[in-house]
């Protein structure tokens, strides 16, 4: 197969500085991230574009736990670069070796080991609204039975804000452009700092010659309606994305200790042991945003005493001093022990067993409460000054009380998941052909997963899901024509087959095979061809089935039948889960 390796030297020289970020940059690899939803900066591989879950990433060759955070894929933001030694990229389907969720191929992660000596060093990046630092130290010491390392790494980059880049906090937009909530290219919107004030019956605002006007810069206290006139028909345009994270803020520690021992000539003892805790943040969004001010989604109350214009106005703006916050504290730990060697000369085995296990905290230092849109409208619409939002001024809309009234505390979902998983393999040839050895590999592998979740501390579960599974797999390499001419060169035909059995204690087991032909004419060049079966069973977070969450969501938006009347509804998710079968 077209494996693909990349080292440790590749990494650096890319720039890059997380692993994820390297793979973005591969032919046939691209990421996915949660990067604007919680838990923020999530980020799994996929290969071809094809959906998260259908490329495996494995780490020394071993699996990983899945997620409950609603994505079902390891973290790899959770390893360190430092303690990578290579990548191999394969970028083709493998499901009848490895399983059905490498429908797309497989990515694996090679840690570094077995090396001499004592390596630091450090670095102090700095860029425009961003630091990273970084500080690596590695030890090791090899004698002739065996060896030990270990590794620690620290890291810590600051966060980057969209109103810090220009393409992301530009407000020149060509001319036309509409402005206004849900209008393309939806980053034009009229919730800034100044905003913009609207009337609600279409005709010109009192004292104004138009219907709508930008709030001027500077203004303190209460406004008049004078300081409108240079402003009336022009609208203050501002891009959406200007208060969105684009880096989040990490700081992370991670340690990796890992050595063998030749027991006996044919006997090797190994082991490792990962460790990483890993703290990410993002500023997500204003607290203090009022959007629906152009179809009448927010008003300004007529009594509110910083209203200048003696009647209810439509007003959109923002108050970017006050940010929701994601906040994702998370540990992951990751002991193996294992053997291998060698029997009958020429044939090899390994078996290993490990624990991989993370646990991670997402919450919102702030957030929008529930009442959040009612909150905001009555803070509108009071003539208390103590209780009355002011839309016009350019520091604090209102008092710290007031702002940090509308605004929640986020609750907190504890994630854990985890998998205990055991395996052995067994490799040589089976036969001399004419062409070559015939090789073959065989294993077996025993897995019990488990994801939960539960909130705010309470203990109570609101999810629990676990899974006992188990597989066999087989794979035969056949030479059918060999290379006489440079027989250090592989065969020039060859035939390769594969099988493999897996089974679920929820949804039972079923058999899958693949074969493929390679021939290489040249040395330059090679056609290859290959065809299998797939099957892959429910991941443990879609395994819940019927309804898994009702939530009503007042104000989602406007219907143009009923005047632009804002619409509430009912959200209902859930699903009825079925294992996949498929072929390629």
């Amino acid at each position: 197969m077209p494996l693909r390796g990349y080292t440790r030297e590749d990494i650096e020289q890319s720039g890059q500085t997380t692993v994820a970020d390297f793979l973005n940059t591969l032919p046939d690899v691209s990421t996915s991230s949660t990067q604007f939803s919680n838990p923020v900066g999530i980020t799994t591989v996929r290969l071809h574009g094809l959906p998260s879950g259908t490329t495996l990433v494995l780490l020394n060759g071993r699996r990983l736990e899945t997620g409950t955070q609603n994505f079902g894929y390891f973290d790899l933001s959770t390893i360190p670069t430092s303690a990578i030694e290579r990548v191999e990229v394969l970028p083709v389907g493998a499901s009848s070796i490895y399983g059905a969720d490498s429908l797309a191929g497989a990515v694996n992660i090679i840690l570094r080991k077995n090396f001499n000596g004592f390596e630091a060093d450090g670095k102090f990046a700095h860029t425009p609204g961003l630091n990273d630092t970084g500080l690596n130290f590695a030890w090791g010491k090899s004698w002739e039975r065996g060896s030990i390392s270990f590794l620690g790494t620290y890291e810590d980059r600051s966060a980057l804000l969209g109103n810090q880049r220009a393409l992301t906090s530009t407000t020149q937009f060509p001319t036309g452009v509409p402005i206004g909530i849900g209008a393309p290219p939806y980053y034009v919107v009229d919730d800034c700092s100044p905003g913009n004030i609207y009337s609600l019956n279409g005709q010109n605002l009192p004292g104004l010659s138009s219907p709508q006007a930008g709030i001027p810069t500077g203004i303190s206290g209460t406004p008049t309606i004078q300081q409108f006139a240079a402003t009336a028909g022009k609208l203050n345009a501002c891009n959406s994305f200007r208060t969105t994270v684009l880096v989040a803020s990490t700081h992370l520690e991670g340690a990796l200790l890992s050595g063998h021992y030749a027991l006996a000539e044919r006997m090797d003892l190994f082991t490792e042991v990962m460790f990483v805790h890993q703290h990410l943040q993002a500023p997500n969004a204003p607290l203090i945003d009022a959007a629906g001010g152009s179809y009448g989604g927010t008003t300004l109350g007529a009594g509110n005493p910083y209203n200048p214009f003696g009647t209810a106005v439509g007003v959109s703006f923002d108050y970017a001093g006050l940010l929701r916050t994601f906040d994702n504290p998370g540990t992951w730990i990751r002991p193996l022990i294992g053997v291998r060697g060698s029997v009958f000369s020429d044939w090899h085995y390994e078996a290993a067993a490990y624990l991989s296990r993370d646990r991670l905290e997402s919450s919102s230092l702030k957030t929008y409460g529930s009442d959040y849109g009612n909150a905001l409208q009555a803070a509108l619409n009071s003539s208390d000054p103590a209780n009355a939002l002011n839309p016009f001024t350019s520091g604090a809309p209102g008092s710290p009380q007031l702002l940090q009234s509308i605004a929640t505390s986020a609750a907190i979902n504890h994630y854990a998941n985890q998998i205990i998983d055991g395996q052995g393999v067994l490799r040589g040839p089976l036969a001399h052909l004419p062409a070559g050895p015939l090789e073959a590999v065989v294993g077996g592998e025993y897995a019990q997963e488990k994801q939960h979740l539960d909130s705010n501390n309470t203990g109570q579960a609101i999810l629990d899901f676990q899974r006992r599974s188990y597989a066999v797999f087989s794979e035969a390499r056949i030479p059918l024509l060999a290379d006489h001419e440079h027989p250090q060169n592989a065969n020039r035909l060859a035939l390769t087959l594969a099988g493999r059995y897996d089974h679920t204690d929820d949804f039972g087991g079923k058999a899958t095979w693949q074969g493929g032909l390679v021939w290489r004419p040249k040395n330059a060049i090679s056609f290859a061809g290959s065809y299998g079966r797939s099957y892959k069973a429910p991941q443990l977070n879609q395994i819940g089935g019927g309804i898994q969450y009702t939530r009503f969501v007042n104000n989602l938006a406007p219907d143009p039948f009923r005047g632009n009347e804002l619409i509430s509804a009912t959200l209902v998710g859930g699903g009825k889960p079925e294992p996949e079968t498929g072929n390629r």
